[in-house]
């Protein structure tokens, strides 16, 4: 089993936010990608401002699984989703079948048009 992928994100506040990643292995013999079938896996998202265990559901992803059977995941986040977050750092993961396969540090940056 491989360790997860560290990736930290910026959002802006209030804006639509979509990551799109492709989950699979490289083979060390050949150097080939292998996609990963995610067809059916649970797959969560979500961000929280902090790791405890109490710490409450800041935003929870939308997830696109049109290309899943490829291992192609579209993560999104509405503009309302984030329009009532505070500036500052978060902590986020995406979870396949309860293994956390990416994490990092998704930042919140204030907006200035209203």
């Amino acid at each position: 089993m491989s360790e997860p992928q560290k990736e930290d994100i910026k959002i802006y506040r209030g804006d639509d936010f979509i990551l799109s990643l492709e989950f699979g292995y490289i083979d060390e013999a050949t150097g080939e990608f292998t996609a990963h079938n995610l067809t059916g896996q649970p797959i969560i998202a979500q961000i929280r401002k902090t790791t405890a265990t109490n710490s409450q559901l800041s935003a929870a992803f939308t997830i696109n699984r049109t290309d899943e059977a490829v291992g192609k995941i579209i993560f999104k986040l509405a503009g309302e989703d984030t329009q009532g977050l505070s500036g500052g750092d978060y902590k986020y993961d995406i979870q396949i079948y309860k293994t956390t396969k990416v994490y990092g540090t998704a930042t919140i940056i204030e907006d200035v048009s209203r």
